[in-house]
């Protein structure tokens, strides 16, 4: 039986139709050759990219120069190549609600190894890069007109991936997403933390997935897309940098 179900507090809804699961399908999972010829994120290949703004290796923060390209690193922070945002748009003519596409688009690549895989990063290498997300948020809110930082990986080309070594992705924008401001208000009007009141309510329920001292992962009630997962801290934190 289909439900039509309302996000936890704002007010937005979804359809769950566990009939359309059954429907036929005639797409098949295709398994494309892997090859690391001439990938630009792989180690070795530095100079085929802009100047990294962020490289860490060895403990370290460093930065590409005109002359010379850091070697040897962990992680590494690269302005991506075709922008979404840059922070030299130009100003557009227009008789229409338009300004210059100003912000920033950062590439984080989060291994030197073509075939490496976030799920097969050793503890250590787990922790440098969710510090590296901290650091690179954190950063682009410092700067004056940035208004919202949106960290977010596409796996696969499917998903919108069009490099296959794996790289997460970084937007600073001089706006704040409607939905954000939303859920602010809503959240600034309440007598209680909503989240908090979602992993409480959540952590005893049939959509938990995973638990561990530190986080929760569930299916969330209102799933706008099939294998939508939420990560929730099970600390009160309204920041990345608060855990």
């Amino acid at each position: 039986m289909s439900e039509i179900r309302k996000h936890y507090f704002l007010d937005e809804y979804c359809i769950i139709a566990p009939g359309r699961s059954k429907r036929p399908s005639v797409f098949k999972a295709e398994k494309k050759a892997e090859s690391s010829s001439n990938c630009v994120f792989c180690a070795g290949e530095e100079d085929k990219t802009p100047l990294a703004t962020a490289v860490y290796k060895n403990g370290s923060i460093l930065q590409d120069s005109e002359s010379s390209r850091v070697r040897g690193w962990d992680v590494r922070c690269v302005p991506n190549l075709y922008p979404a945002l840059a922070p030299n748009a130009s100003e557009v003519n227009s008789d229409l609600d338009v300004f210059p596409g100003y912000g920033f688009h950062e590439v984080i690549v989060e291994t030197p190894l073509h075939e490496g895989v976030i799920p097969d990063l050793s503890d250590e290498e787990m922790t440098l890069l969710m510090k590296v997300y901290q650091d690179r948020v954190m950063h682009y809110e410092s700067l004056e007109r940035i208004e919202y930082v949106s960290l977010f990986k596409n796996w696969g080309e499917k998903a919108g991936a069009s490099l296959e070594h794996t790289h997460s992705q970084l937007i600073a924008m001089p706006i704040k997403p409607p939905v954000l401001m939303e859920e602010m208000k809503v959240i600034g009007s309440s007598s209680r933390c909503p989240y908090c009141d979602i992993v409480e309510r959540e952590s005893k329920s049939e959509r938990l997935l995973y638990e561990n001292e530190h986080f929760l992962v569930i299916t969330p009630y209102c799933s706008k897309v099939p294998y939508e997962m939420w990560v929730l801290p099970k600390v009160h934190a309204h920041h990345i940098s608060g855990f």
